[in-house]
């Protein structure tokens, strides 16, 4: 069975050391730089104009310090904005390169396939011109085919897909 331990049996041990943790902030730090400073004052070897004089000129060190570095700050944010804008404008061109070339093929495989299509035509009304078709009729489908046929609203559309106006009726098939 365990023993209930009172305080006699840690006396014989020797001391209790206890350790507490506390949390240091900030504010601690600048209390103990204040009372330093003012320890320094007073008991410093040098007049009080001395050290007046003193804390003026470290106080315009300071300040100089700190408007340089300011000064380095905004030259490095200001290159870093250059450089970003640079990098996008670079980045947007060679995009609407891109975007033109591919324009300028797919206007290209668009002509290349409307010629296609007319040279598939041209050798298909030969092809039936040839084979000696007396009554003319697959002459006139094709021949029909290719006049442009009544869109609605008003216009015309051709095989090709372009529109235009009616200026007078046309006659409907």
């Amino acid at each position: 069975m365990a023993r209930h331990r009172d305080y006699e049996d840690f006396v014989d041990e020797g001391p209790i050391v206890v350790v507490e943790e506390r949390k240091t902030s900030v504010a601690a730090f600048f209390w103990g730089a204040l009372l330093g400073a003012g320890a320094a004052l007073l008991l410093a070897p040098q007049s009080g104009a001395e050290t007046r004089d003193g804390l003026v000129r470290g106080a315009r060190k300071m300040s100089s310090a700190a408007r340089d570095m300011a000064e380095e700050l905004g030259d490095t944010v200001v290159d870093k904005y250059d450089h970003a804008r640079h990098s996008l404008e670079n980045r947007f061109h060679t995009v609407r390169r891109a975007v033109e070339v591919k324009r300028h093929q797919a206007a290209e495989a668009v002509r290349a396939g409307r010629a296609a299509a007319e040279a598939a035509r041209n050798d298909l009304e030969r092809r039936i011109a040839e084979s000696g078709n007396s009554d003319g009729a697959l002459t006139d489908a094709t021949r029909t085919a290719r006049r442009p046929r009544r869109a609605r609203g008003g216009t015309t559309r051709s095989p090709r897909g372009s529109t235009r106006a009616h200026t007078e009726e046309e006659p409907e098939e």
